[in-house]
């Protein structure tokens, strides 16, 4: 129910970066898309914003440091 304005000045007293809040909504969804194991990677990636599955590897690598493919062996 907020302006856009009037959210940015929330973030803003609150000392909040938003793309601190894009990069932990992709954290915690990418680590629940990865309890499917049917779930193709690339579609992972698409489901999160990013444009092709590297770029997703490299957050995910930064996030974990593993690659998914290596996450999922693990689980």
């Amino acid at each position: 129910g907020l302006s856009n304005k009037n959210f940015q000045k929330h973030l803003r007293t609150n000392n909040i970066v938003y793309g601190d809040i894009l990069k932990a909504a992709r954290k915690d969804l990418a680590l629940h898309y990865m309890d499917d194991p049917d779930m193709p990677l690339t579609d992972i990636a698409l489901n999160l914003g990013y444009s092709e599955l590297s770029a997703f590897s490299r957050a995910f690598r930064n996030w974990t440091g593993m690659n998914p493919q290596r996450y999922r062996r693990l689980q």
